[in-house]
């Protein structure tokens, strides 16, 4: 976080930025803005053309994944969310392209990066820990105090497995499933 006041927007600005960059392909053209309105705000996105597809997942499950967290972080913070991806400045029809691992990423820091992003949409405390299965494939252990009811927590559980599926790609090419306990 910035210097400046951690008002529930920048708190879902700095997650999408920490949990989108390990699998675009041009994270720093990423623009994250807030509309924020009397009762609710809105987080909107806009990707670099080539980053659109990956930004919204095939299907949207990447949307829907992004808007299930940024809500949690709305209602964790006393603030009603909502995240929107804007469409691509190109005519040009956004593909869903294969991931290609990111050299700049070691996978190594999955742990260290799902610990950040768990404990910003979680309630405390958040234990994280990775295991290696095998070198296609990790599995994320997260265990929180209590997160809410079932359906909420497997909303949850459901939106971080599909970040960090992409997040893993990104990373390197590996597996990453993630279970959530309570």
């Amino acid at each position: 976080m910035g210097t400046g006041k951690a008002t529930a927007e920048n708190v879902a600005i700095e997650f999408i930025r920490l949990v989108t960059e390990p699998f675009l392909n041009h994270p720093e053209d990423l623009d994250l803005s807030a509309l924020a309105l009397r009762t609710e705000s809105t987080i909107t996105a806009r990707a670099h053309d080539e980053d659109y597809g990956r930004l919204i997942g095939q299907g949207a499950t990447m949307l829907k994944a992004i808007s299930v967290l940024v809500r949690e972080i709305g209602f964790r913070t006393g603030r009603r969310l909502k995240f929107t991806v804007l469409n691509p400045t190109s005519s040009v029809r956004p593909t869903v392209t294969p991931f290609e691992p990111r050299l700049d990423w070691d996978g190594s820091r999955i742990e260290a990066l799902a610990r950040r992003a768990c404990s910003v949409v979680l309630p405390p405390p958040v234990v994280v820990r990775c295991e290696d299965i095998n070198p296609d494939m990790s599995v994320l252990r997260v265990h929180s105090s209590e997160p809410g009811p079932p359906h909420v927590v497997d909303g949850i559980e459901r939106a971080l497995g599909t970040v960090f599926f992409s997040v893993g790609k990104g990373l390197g090419g590996a597996n990453v499933l993630l279970e959530l306990t309570v």
